[in-house]
């Protein structure tokens, strides 16, 4: 392959200038990602960004603040690039590859054809689910899910046919990830496998936006390398002293982040997770941070409360009371988790509608229950446990028609995911 078909970028929405200006046209378009980035665009927004990449202008990124705030998923970000590579023809088939790790496969389809636009189950047709990928068409959007390990298989539908390996590495590190990917060597060969085939490969580290580590942005150049210069052989060596130094930076990257960069140090933490017992000791003895020492300990429940309670005192960050909350009613502590709700001043999330919600049904006050998962439906990050909620709320209070709407809508995904 030519190397100046092998491109390096900072950022994922910096993709669409590339696929534009390279004329990619109904590609098979493999997406190595742990988001899907496929987030619905409004008319008048589409069309204003288009009207800029033809004029020729560099089309710049809403930032995060704009987009959480305003609860909008209008403008140009990484989220939502793959939508206007779409409806431009761009992708012929998406195929987005997740990381290897237990996932409802009911979540991931609805997230998908909610992320589209929230269109109606009705609309979504050829639908297949095998062991290796779940698949369907959207209007003329043609989707795959499928995971790393299944991508040969993936790959072998499409022969002599165009594809496009769009790779953002936060696939390997990322903040919403309990137990990250940790399977490099899959990870090497599933990108060799489609690199082996790619007309175009495009290369991100997300590292701005906060979804991977500044430290280990060389991954990004690592990846070019052994594309550039055909070294894919070495894989398994490449496996062995990449974790290495992984391993020798990991304690300093946290504690290097853990006050200016949360979210950053949150990557880094959540790769520690899997380190033998005496070695965690070690790094919480060297940790200051109360948040990274409750993650480090999330599944033991009094030493993650303590660490919790201490870190409450210390920050106003959203992710933060999410994660408390998160951890609160999990395990049925629902009167502290209402408590912290009170005194936290954050801004409105999906998932803290969600989560008054659960208080609220507890209580067994199912019209306030079912506000609040209405509420975070409308914040287009529904999913399956929030229909289940609302079916139950509907039920309790007794509004039958809502209660069958809800079911037959369930019963669609579920008939589908299982057929």
């Amino acid at each position: 392959m030519k190397t100046d078909n092998i491109i390096r970028i900072g950022e994922h929405h910096e993709a669409l200038k590339i696929l534009y200006e390279r004329e990619i046209n109904r590609s098979i378009f493999f997406h190595l990602d742990f988001h899907i980035d496929i987030a619905y665009v409004n008319d008048r927004e589409y069309e204003h960004i288009i009207n800029e990449l033809q004029c020729g202008k560099e089309v710049i990124e809403i930032s995060e603040e704009i987009w959480y705030e305003n609860k909008k998923k209008n403008g140009l970000h990484c989220g939502n690039f793959i939508y206007f590579a779409i409806k431009l023809g761009m992708i012929k088939y998406f195929i987005w590859v997740m990381p290897d790790e237990e996932r409802s496969y009911e979540d991931v389809f609805y997230h998908v054809i909610q992320e589209v636009g929230g269109i109606a189950y009705k609309d979504v047709t050829n639908f297949k689910r095998s062991k290796d990928y779940i698949a369907g068409e959207i209007f003329s959007v043609n989707f795959i899910v499928t995971t790393l390990s299944k991508v040969e298989t993936v790959l072998n539908m499409f022969i002599n046919e165009n594809v496009v390996l769009d790779i953002d590495i936060d696939i390997l590190f990322n903040v919403y990830n309990k137990l990250p990917y940790l399977d490099t060597k899959i990870f090497y060969q599933s990108v060799y496998n489609i690199y082996k085939r790619a007309e175009l490969i495009i290369i991100c580290d997300s590292v701005k936006s906060g979804h991977t580590p500044a430290k280990y942005s060389y991954i990004k150049d690592y990846l070019y390398e052994l594309m550039k210069n055909g070294e894919w052989l070495e894989y398994e060596k490449i496996e062995k002293s990449y974790w290495q130094a992984i391993h020798e930076k990991q304690v300093n990257t946290a504690l290097d982040l853990a006050d200016s960069e949360l979210e950053k140090a949150l990557l880094i933490v959540n790769s520690m997770l899997l380190v033998e017992e005496e070695e965690k000791q070690v790094i919480l003895n060297k940790i200051e941070n109360n948040f990274l020492k409750a993650l480090l300990v999330y599944k033991d429940n009094d030493v993650a409360e303590q660490y919790f309670e201490m870190a409450a005192k210390e920050h106003t960050d959203t992710r933060f009371w999410e994660y408390y909350l998160e951890y609160l009613l999990k395990n049925k502590k629902y009167t502290k988790a209402e408590k912290v709700m009170r005194h936290c001043k954050i801004v409105e999330t999906w998932r803290m509608n969600f989560y008054k919600g659960i208080c609220e049904y507890n209580k067994k006050k199912y019209k306030e229950a079912l506000e609040y998962f209405e509420r975070s439906a409308d914040m287009n990050q529904i999913n399956v446990n929030i229909i289940k909620y609302k079916i139950l709320c509907y039920q309790k209070i007794g509004l039958i028609d809502k209660y069958n709407e809800n079911m037959k809508c369930l019963s669609v995904i579920q008939n589908m995911i299982h057929s």
